[in-house]
């Protein structure tokens, strides 16, 4: 219970003291929706851009580096085309490196459309749950089966790992249990931004996902990021720190979703789950 608070203390300081909570994209929507896709790039910050658009499921940052592109997430299947397209048109630098923060559908759904060249990287229980045996719809085991295991994530770290250094520096940090078990924060330290995926998806407390593994809140303690970006709903108000603050203070009644949830429901459309 004291780490549980130190943790919440630690969010609420992070998004309370920077000088922008900004967040970009929609909400999670269905990952087979007819139709054209088609999402929208904007610049956060120097090098860090992100895509998104409500259908295409979490957002997606793409870190410009010397060698190439670090993507966070994937969006949902049939998505990696349009990430590329509009990647073509701020950089003309290859993706190298993709980073799952979790196992859901909606942030690992295209990993199989990029090139197999591409490192994929994740905390070690996300990993584990994308390779397991059975799983529901959104959690997305069965995407990386008999040939495509090859886009399963081949680096993998506990607790911390840094990617990079200098300005191309990606730190990426576990605390336990969240959303999922697995939920990795990812923090680019040279912009003090801090990419917090499903823990801090939309502007209200976290679900828990048991069937994932999640149980608690998980939340970065020990980076000094003045920026945070969640991982779904647009909102671009600069004035909205405090009630970040008192939305992440409130996760003391976080949201848990039953473990008897009806199977089509957890794998269909978490937006519902997270919108009660």
């Amino acid at each position: 219970m004291r780490r549980r608070k130190e943790i919440v203390s630690a969010l609420c300081a992070i998004i309370a003291g920077g000088t922008l909570a900004v967040a970009v994209a929609g909400f999670q929507g269905r990952g087979g929706q007819e139709g054209p896709k088609v999402a929208r790039i904007e610049k956060v910050k120097d090098n860090l851009y992100y895509i998104f658009e409500p259908a295409s499921g979490g957002n997606t940052a793409a870190f410009v580096t010397d060698s190439g592109v670090v993507l966070v997430d994937a969006k949902n299947p049939g998505w990696g085309q349009e990430i590329l397209r509009q990647l073509h048109t701020v950089t003309d630098k290859p993706v190298t490196t993709i980073i799952n923060t979790h196992t859901h559908r909606d942030h690992t759904g295209s990993n199989t459309e990029f090139p197999a060249t591409v490192e994929f990287v994740a905390q070690e229980n996300t990993r584990n749950n994308m390779a397991k045996e059975t799983c529901t719809a959104l959690g997305n085991c069965q995407s990386f089966k008999g040939e495509n295991a090859k886009y399963l994530p081949k680096k993998t770290f506990k607790d911390k790992m840094t990617m990079g250094s200098g300005k191309d520096r990606i730190d990426l940090y576990y605390f336990g249990p969240g959303h999922t078990n697995g939920d990795a924060i990812i923090v680019f330290p040279m912009l003090r931004v801090a990419h917090f995926a499903d823990l801090f998806a939309r502007k209200a407390v976290p679900n828990v996902m048991p069937f994932d593994g999640g149980s608690d809140l998980a939340a970065e303690p020990a980076s000094d990021a003045r920026e945070s970006r969640r991982g779904h709903q647009g909102c671009r108000h600069r004035d909205h720190r405090p009630q970040h603050a008192d939305d992440v203070e409130g996760c003391r009644g976080v949201r848990r979703v039953p473990t008897g949830v009806p199977h089509e429901r957890a794998g269909g459309d978490e937006s519902q789950q997270e919108r009660g």
